[in-house]
């Protein structure tokens, strides 16, 4: 697999999403281990931490599970390239990550060397905890015949930030908060999130967000997972209604600012980033309220990823040198136009 191949795949969207999925775009379990003995990376010399990762890619292309896995060397990648992954949210923006394995569905990466010494990610569409975090633990057992994890009977796994250490777990939900974004209860959410020691980090289109529990030390992973599926349940549950009250409230307004939308984005000959995830917003809550059937919920998932600067940069090959054009912005822009009007030609 090459970045060339995922920009044009579905990814995490090719497969179905249970419950919620019109509100839960995914979910992501998220396990830190590090190797007893070794030194975190911020004090790891370079000569060690390129054994450590030989030990560990060799320990986990070793096992039955890794079958359709692909790995990519992230210090010497191209900028273009790993913006692909930031755009597909599997690595943060400045990540110091020196490696990524990969499946080939994007539904389960490990990284190596970013804050510690291995992060697996393990993720599924719509709201599905249950079953990746008995995937995410089966791997780790697996993997910890082979690798010694540092462990303490007193604190649990050891981490790079105290606040992951312990379980060394932990559980995301990446979420469209239309309804509470629009009724301004967002800032409301905000706060009793922080009350129950969790985070809410919005995108900078402001109906898309993902919620996660701030600290993990002190607890074990089943309290964790319980508090984390509670916090998500309710916050799944405020969003239902906040939807329905808009909608009941303002039905014809609501109604043609989604039918205006999809018009928009079906004819639009350029269109920016923020103008498309916006448009796309109002499209998905139509469809999520039963005022439109098509386009379906996986086919704008496909489109968040296939809309973005990168992403049409490599699919279109405009240029690797697009920071430096001052008419290259337009040129993006017209790309993502007409890629929105053929996409939704052939699914709506």
């Amino acid at each position: 697999m090459t970045i060339e191949d995922i920009v044009i795949s579905e990814g995490l969207w090719k497969f179905s999403g249970k419950d919620n999925e019109g509100i839960v775009l995914k979910s992501t379990i998220i396990m830190r281990r590090n190797i007893d003995g070794k030194n975190f990376m911020r004090k790891l010399p370079k000569n060690k931490e390129v054994k450590l990762f030989e030990e560990i890619k060799e320990a986990i292309f070793s096992e039955d599970f890794c079958v359709e896995y692909t790995q990519f060397g992230l210090e010497n990648i191209k900028k273009l390239d790993k913006k692909v992954f930031e755009e597909r949210d599997i690595l943060k923006e400045n990540s110091e990550a020196r490696e990524l394995i990969i499946s080939n569905d994007e539904k389960n990466y490990f990284i190596l060397g970013s804050d510690d010494h291995l992060i697996l990610f393990v993720n599924n569409p719509g709201n599905s905890f249950e079953d990746i975090r008995l995937f995410g633990e089966q791997v780790l057992y697996d993997l910890g015949k082979v690798l010694r994890f540092s462990f303490r009977p007193e604190f649990g796994y050891l981490t790079a930030n105290p606040n992951y250490a312990g379980p060394g777990f932990q559980m995301v939900m990446t979420c469209h908060l239309a309804g509470l974004s629009t009724t301004g209860v967002i800032n409301e959410l905000i706060s009793d999130l922080k009350k129950d020691g969790f985070k809410i980090k919005g995108s900078w289109i402001n109906d898309f967000y993902s919620i996660y529990q701030s600290t993990t030390l002190g607890f074990t992973e089943r309290q964790l997972y319980k508090r984390s599926v509670n916090i998500f349940e309710k916050v799944v549950k405020k969003e239902r209604e906040a939807r329905e009250k808009i909608y009941s409230v303002n039905r014809e307004s609501i109604e043609d600012r989604v039918w205006r939308s999809l018009g928009i984005l079906k004819s639009a000959r350029l269109m920016t980033l923020f103008e498309a995830m916006d448009l796309i917003s109002k499209v998905r809550f139509g469809l999520s309220m039963g005022i439109i059937d098509k386009p379906s919920l996986k086919d704008l998932n496909k489109l968040l990823y296939y809309i973005q600067d990168a992403h049409l940069i490599k699919r279109f090959k405009l240029s690797d040198d697009y920071y430096k054009d001052q008419d290259f912005e337009l040129i993006v822009n017209e790309n993502r136009a007409n890629l929105i009007r053929n996409y939704l030609k052939e699914v709506a």
